[in-house]
């Protein structure tokens, strides 16, 4: 059976010329060329951060080795062309690689709403961004139309 693996997909913005351009300049960003024979399928980008304790172990310290904790993460972005569009798949942070302009917001959401029928949705997640921050999840025991599910 295969392993099924969630995706973090970003439509990019008609205005976004080269993958390239669509990246962050930062310090520890490495490109190349993904290719099939000598096809290029898009661009990868990604970036290590080194190896270092995290932050909060300094709390520990000296009743803890800070250095037991020490740890480093890979992100990256593959920025693709797909039907006269480009798009980005995301994996662990490689959202931060990616200029904060240059997604539809929503896309996802959208591509949701118009791929499942509204009586198969049973889960809602809300997030509220007033002051107090509130993140509501709403599940139903069944499969209710969605006019149902309060939001």
């Amino acid at each position: 059976m295969a392993k099924a693996r969630a995706l973090s997909i970003y439509l990019l913005k008609d205005h976004v010329g080269t993958p390239e351009s669509a990246l962050k300049v930062m310090r520890g960003i490495h490109t190349q060329w993904v290719k099939s024979g000598k096809k290029r399928l898009g661009l990868l980008a990604h970036r290590i951060t080194p190896t270092a304790p995290p932050r909060w172990v300094d709390f520990f310290v000296p009743g803890v080795n800070p250095h037991a904790f020490q740890a480093s993460s890979v992100s990256a972005a593959f920025i693709l062309p797909a039907a006269n569009r480009q798009f980005a798949l995301t994996f662990g942070h490689g959202r931060h690689l990616l200029l904060p302009d240059v997604h539809e917001e929503g896309f996802g959401l959208r591509v949701t709403l118009n791929s499942v029928t509204a009586e198969a949705i049973r889960t809602i997640d809300r997030k509220t961004l007033d002051a107090s921050g509130r993140h509501l999840r709403e599940q139903a025991t069944r499969n209710i139309p969605l006019a149902r599910l309060p939001m």
